[in-house]
């Protein structure tokens, strides 16, 4: 795998640590199955659908079933690493293994305004 292509992994998933796969495959191989698979690079809406499909995969190997309620509480269970993060979600369906961000537009980048832990600029208003 290139620096470039770590840059990138990188870049999606940002509070993903290194070596800390305890589910799953880890970027390089995401990577790697993604470009067998023809796509060149991997984009942030890539990397959430496969986590997401990672998640959907292990709370159906807890709970055995396609009912709703049943993968509802098996998510509930559950708290594991992906590739692209942490996957841990609160009584009420809320996730608490990964912060949610809030990005903001400014001279055609995106940059993090919150959490204050991971802001890289002030939120900037208004946003117009």
């Amino acid at each position: 795998m290139t620096s470039r292509n770590r840059i990138s992994i990188t870049r999606i998933a940002p509070d993903a640590t290194p070596g800390i796969v305890d589910y799953g495959p880890n970027t390089a191989a995401v990577t790697a199955s993604l470009r067998r698979a023809g796509y060149p690079t991997v984009d942030y809406p890539m990397a959430q659908a496969y986590a997401a499909g990672l998640i959907l995969q292990r709370c159906l190997q807890e709970c055995q079933s396609l009912n709703d309620a049943a993968l509802r509480q098996a998510a509930a269970s559950l708290d594991f690493t992906t590739f692209y993060s942490r996957f841990r979600i609160d009584t009420t369906g809320r996730p608490t293994g990964k912060p949610i961000l809030l990005t903001q537009w400014r001279h055609a980048r995106k940059t993090t305004v919150w959490p204050p832990p991971h802001r890289r600029h002030p939120l900037a208003a208004p946003w117009r």
